[in-house]
């Protein structure tokens, strides 16, 4: 008893739309929660569209899933305390924050394009044959691709949010992690972490985006690499389970203690520079949710595991799009080396091989 009146005060302060679920039913709802015509009573399974399943085998952490709401899909993150669960809804004020952060963006795409095409053009000649030289002009190239992905998840990840068509293609999904894992641990080496990932030996086939599920999966390993310790190794793990597929990455570092999918909201502090402004996990939680996924976010001493879903999908020509030309968000240059940007060091940006 004293349980729920503490999660009931807690809940009427909150700003957000928030309810509380006990064995599976709505028992409280805050005000702004009202709004979606949610009340004590209703059965919660009936509300979920995306992650249903992963709900039915939720047992602590944290989990980010969709339900439909009003007919539309909104996107929730569910915390278990004890035998209650806290549904808290996404933030009404996330998408204009976000389409403004897109607008900035936009302005500063071009002079960093034009920038890093001088880089292309200077460093080499600048640094040939001189060590000192060398070595800041890959020092200047990291910075130069962190900036070029902070600008890429700025720009991308409004419409990541929005209920978009996106360009759906047959991906054999374990040889496709494979290549994403393949080079993520050579170049976690050079940081001197090792990457170690276990994979199914079947073939396991999707519809997907490539282009947001590549994106989502770099983005779940630079978050593990860069909380890892020294020295110690990350373990990624794909798994069939119930025709979903789990891509589960685990550290040894309890990670942020904050609301990962809404850290960019949060006011500018000092604190650890390693949180970033948080449209990573923006991006994969709602690629997980266009995908029909929802993703898992389980945190102890030991380490954090975070565990990305997906369903397996049989191809489906009908669900396919035409293939559209698309721009590459990292500008035609590598993939790895712009997504793992804040974690790999600056001799993995030497001008030999990036300019």
């Amino acid at each position: 008893m004293e349980e729920r009146k503490e999660t009931d005060a807690m809940l009427q302060l909150m700003q957000q739309p928030a309810f509380r679920v006990e064995e599976g039913v709505i028992s409280h709802v805050n005000e702004a929660a009202a709004a979606y015509f949610l009340q004590a009573g209703q059965t919660v399974g009936g509300l979920i569209l995306h992650g249903k399943e992963e709900y039915a085998d939720f047992t602590q952490g944290s989990l980010y899933l969709t339900l439909n709401l009003c007919q539309q899909p909104v996107g929730a993150c569910v915390t278990r305390l004890g035998k209650i669960d806290i549904f808290t809804l996404e933030h009404s004020q996330e998408q204009p924050q976000l389409q403004a952060m897109a607008l900035a963006a936009m302005q500063l795409r071009e002079p960093l394009t034009g920038l890093m095409s001088l880089a292309d053009q200077m460093l080499p000649a600048i640094a040939q044959e001189n060590t000192q030289l060398q070595t800041q002009a890959a020092q200047m190239n990291r910075r130069l691709y962190q900036m070029l992905r902070i600008i890429s998840n700025m720009s991308d990840a409004a419409s990541y949010t929005q209920e978009e068509t996106t360009t759906l293609e047959a991906v054999e999904y374990v040889a496709f992690c494979r290549d994403i894992l393949e080079k993520a641990a050579t170049l976690a080496a050079t940081s001197g972490l090792q990457l170690h990932y276990t994979l199914p030996s079947e073939i396991h086939f999707t519809l997907a985006d490539t282009e947001r599920l590549e994106r989502a999966i770099y983005n779940l390993l630079s978050n593990a690499m860069k909380f890892a310790s020294a020295g110690s190794a990350i373990q990624v793990t794909l798994a069939e389970k119930n025709k979903r597929l789990h891509l589960c990455v685990i550290n040894d570092h309890p990670g942020p203690q904050t609301d990962v999918y809404h850290r960019f909201l949060r006011e500018p502090s000092l604190e650890d520079p390693r949180n970033g402004i948080g449209l990573g996990m923006v991006l994969v939680r709602a690629t997980a949710a266009q995908h029909g996924g929802c993703v898992l976010v389980d945190r102890s001493q030991e380490g954090t595991r975070i565990t990305m879903t997906i369903p397996v999908r049989q191809t489906n020509h009908s669900q396919v799009r035409s293939p559209i030309l698309r721009i590459d968000y990292a500008g035609e240059r590598d993939h790895s080396l712009m997504e793992l940007a804040d974690v790999l060091p600056a001799d993995a940006y030497n001008v030999s091989q990036i300019n």
